[in-house]
């Protein structure tokens, strides 16, 4: 990651450059990915991408898998 993606990062989170830096190889590479794209979207669209991400923590364990639906409906 650029310094200038990690300042995006850090204003997008609201969360000082450090922070990310911290523990930053133990980061899974899917994180640094997303991070890496989220640096190219507008203000709106990474606002857009945090909204989901919350939601998506917030519900999508409770959601079940497309086998347990599957196996639901074939009973």
């Amino acid at each position: 990651m650029e310094a200038i993606e990690l300042e995006a990062l850090a204003a997008l989170f609201k969360y000082p450059a450090t922070h990310f830096l911290e523990g930053s190889l133990d980061e899974p590479p899917s994180v640094r990915a997303l991070a890496h794209e989220a640096a190219n979207l507008t203000e709106r669209d990474r606002e857009e991408v945090l909204r989901f991400a919350r939601f998506v923590k917030a519900y999508g364990h409770r959601r079940p898998s497309i086998a347990d639906t599957v196996s639901e409906v074939s009973r």
